[in-house]
C-alpha cells in the first residue's frame, strides 16, 4: 500500500500546482524589494512579470525553471500584506512528463495489444520500469527545488518568532 500512495505522491507533484499564501509582516513596497532581494547572493533566481514573480531554484550558473512559484504580493482582506500564489512543475514540463507518461502507458500497450502480442512484453515492461524511475527522479529533485523556494520565501517575508 506504502508503494501506490508513493506512486499517487509523485504522480500528484507532475499533475497539480499547490496553492500557498505566506503572511508578510513588512509593508506591500517593502515585502516586493525583499522578494527581489532573494535574486542577490542566494539559490534563488528571481523575475518580475507582469502578473508578479517567477522564483526558480539556481544550478550553478542557471536557473531550473522546471519547478517555479508563481504570484505575488497582495494587500488581503484583513488589511495585512500576503504573498500569494503557486507553487509546482511548469507547464509545459508537465505537459511533457504527460503525453510521454500516456504514450508509454496507454498507447505502446494498447498498440500491442490490437496487434495481438501480450501487452507488457520484456521491452515494454523495462520503458514502464524506466520511466517510473525517471519520475521518481525528476520528484525527489522538484521537492527538494521546491522547500528551497518555500524557505526562501519565508525567510524573505515571514515573520521570525
Amino acid at each position: 500500500m506504502k508503494l501506490i500512495d508513493h506512486l499517487t505522491e509523485i504522480w500528484g507533484f507532475y499533475t497539480r500546482s499547490k496553492a500557498i499564501e505566506i503572511q508578510s509582516a513588512y509593508c506591500l513596497n517593502e515585502s516586493r524589494d525583499r522578494l527581489i532581494g532573494l535574486d542577490k547572493g542566494s539559490e534563488l533566481c528571481v523575475r518580475c512579470a507582469n502578473n508578479g514573480f517567477r522564483i526558480l531554484c539556481r544550478r550553478g550558473a542557471r536557473a531550473n525553471v522546471i519547478v517555479m512559484f508563481l504570484g505575488d504580493v497582495f494587500e488581503n482582506h484583513e488589511g495585512g500584506i500576503a504573498l500569494r500564489g503557486t507553487i509546482g512543475l511548469e507547464r509545459g514540463a508537465r505537459a511533457a512528463v504527460l503525453i510521454i507518461s500516456c504514450i508509454v502507458l496507454i498507447y505502446f500497450p494498447l498498440d500491442r495489444a490490437i496487434a495481438g502480442r501480450a501487452p507488457f512484453g520484456g521491452l515494454m515492461t523495462a520503458a514502464v520500469v524506466v520511466l517510473i524511475g525517471l519520475l521518481e527522479c525528476g520528484y525527489s529533485m522538484g521537492m527538494a527545488d521546491r522547500s528551497k523556494i518555500m524557505r526562501g520565501l519565508h525567510e524573505a517575508i515571514a515573520p521570525r518568532f
